[in-house]
């Protein structure tokens, strides 16, 4: 999946600016993230390819940052990856 395509489907929560929040793995924002239902929480990892994905749920390998999103992913798209 694209990530225009995530985007719509699963709503990042976006700044006014319209940028997607990214939420740091460390401090108050992974605080928060362990506090955030793991349904909602997607991770941005860097691959192999110097490039980035975003994946369902928390990681902790090759992660770069996280996302919360307003629609669930339910762990049914587990095996998902977007290319941001």
């Amino acid at each position: 999946m694209n990530y225009e395509k995530w985007k719509e489907k699963y709503k990042p929560n976006m700044t006014k600016q319209d940028q997607m929040i990214l939420y740091e793995t460390f401090g108050n924002d992974l605080e928060k993230i362990r506090k955030t239902d793991p349904n909602y929480v997607w991770t941005v990892v860097d691959t192999n390819d110097e490039s980035l994905a975003i994946l369902p749920g928390i990681h902790h390998v090759n992660r770069v940052s996280f996302v919360i999103t307003k629609i669930s992913h339910k762990q049914k798209d587990s095996d998902m990856e977007v290319s941001a």
